[in-house]
């Protein structure tokens, strides 16, 4: 399954997603020289990553990275380099209990090596990542009780995380009362200025100004009925969509 799309300056294609189960990750082919992650005792499925031609019609390299129980998400720069999140396993972690970590993961345009990885928070649900020219990295990461939006920067040092606590209870995960976000889509977006745009469906859109400290604005697009919104995207202008 694959859940993130990206390209680069020369329009090299990227494809992240998952392998669907432990026996299917185990047989899932990685080109020569590329990252391979152990596919044995997997705690989840399979995260893989796949550089394509331009026109589609070659994998230039075929990647194992992790393992996870969520759709991770993933951005490439100008340059080829992959940024990967999700929450789950990296080599030289192993989890034990409770929520996996939330991983920011830094990859060469090869796709033969880490350039960093960087441990966010505890993750209970999918990410959704962002760059921008600078090279800093901004995700969104759906917690136990809340959504938690951080900033990375070139090196992977966390500058800042912001909690955005309105946006459900508790026992929204088990299909409960939920105040807003509804587990189903999670999408981020730097703006301009650097602050921080997160869509939490099913309607709610919310802004960060470039410090994480404030929150600068928190609206719901409800017209007669309610809007599920499943991304988000920011001109250079700073309006959103």
């Amino acid at each position: 399954s694959g859940y993130s799309f990206s390209t680069d300056a020369m329009g090299f294609v990227y494809a992240v997603g998952t392998v669907g189960n432990q026996a299917k990750g185990a047989t899932f082919q990685t080109t020569p020289g590329a990252l391979q992650f152990p596919t044995t005792g997997l705690r989840g499925a399979l995260v893989f990553l796949q550089k394509l031609s331009a026109d589609g019609s070659q994998v230039l390299y075929s990647a194992g990275l992790g393992s996870t129980n969520y759709s991770p998400a993933a951005k490439a720069d100008s340059s080829g380099n992959v940024y990967v999140a999700f929450a789950g396993t990296v080599p030289g972690y192993q989890s034990i209990s409770g929520c996996d970590p939330l991983f920011i993961s830094k990859i060469s345009a090869q796709g033969d090596r880490f350039l960093y990885s960087t441990m966010v928070s505890s993750g209970c649900g999918p990410a959704a990542l962002d760059i921008d020219p600078d090279g800093d990295v901004y995700v969104a990461e759906v917690g136990a009780t809340e959504v938690l939006v951080s900033k990375l920067g070139p090196s992977g040092k966390v500058f800042w995380t912001y909690t955005l606590t309105d946006t459900r209870t508790p026992a929204g995960l088990d299909g409960g009362s939920d105040v807003a976000y509804d587990d189903r889509f999670i999408s981020i977006a730097a703006g301009p200025d650097r602050s921080v745009y997160v869509a939490a469906s099913p309607s709610y859109v919310y802004r960060i100004d470039p410090t994480g400290t404030q929150l600068l604005y928190r609206s719901a697009i409800v017209t007669m009925q309610n809007q599920t919104i499943s991304a988000i995207s920011v001109d250079p202008q700073g309006n959103a969509y």
